[in-house]
């Protein structure tokens, strides 16, 4: 059972490692509110207002839900910004950016974090998700 406390943490803070489980269930959070946000009509300056008041503290979800992640595999979560400025601007064959692209790597990117094995030992970002803590205290390699 996934405490409260634990997703908030997971969705604003990059510090720590998260699981799997609990990286793809930030990343379905952070989907439907994309989505919902999605329906509102850019329509005039408000709409735009409206759009990059909803998306960058989204923006901000996912670089924390990537950090940690990262963390979880042992390295820094400085690897987020790269690989996702990568995905996000990904130019077709044409010199064009294209979405089927951006989607394509979208899926390979978070389809690699979300199922690569986090390391079952304490590494330099802390102790393993709780699934994997050990009950004795910290694992050693």
């Amino acid at each position: 059972m996934i405490a409260p406390h634990q997703f908030t943490d997971a969705l604003f803070t990059g510090n720590g490692r998260i699981g799997r489980l609990m990286f793809v269930l930030g990343l379905g959070a952070v989907t439907a509110v994309a989505l919902l946000a999605g329906l509102i009509p850019p329509a005039g300056w408000t709409g735009e207002a409206l759009f990059w008041a909803i998306r960058l503290p989204l923006l901000f979800v996912l670089f924390c839900l990537m950090a940690q992640r990262l963390h979880d595999i042992g390295r820094s979560g400085w690897w987020a910004a790269p690989a996702t400025a990568i995905v996000w601007m990904a130019p077709s064959p044409m010199g064009e950016f294209r979405d089927e692209v951006s989607v394509a790597l979208h899926l390979i990117w978070f389809g690699a974090l979300a199922v690569w094995p986090g390391q079952k030992v304490f590494n330099r970002y802390g102790a393993p998700p709780s699934a994997l803590a050990s009950t004795t205290g910290p694992k050693t390699a």
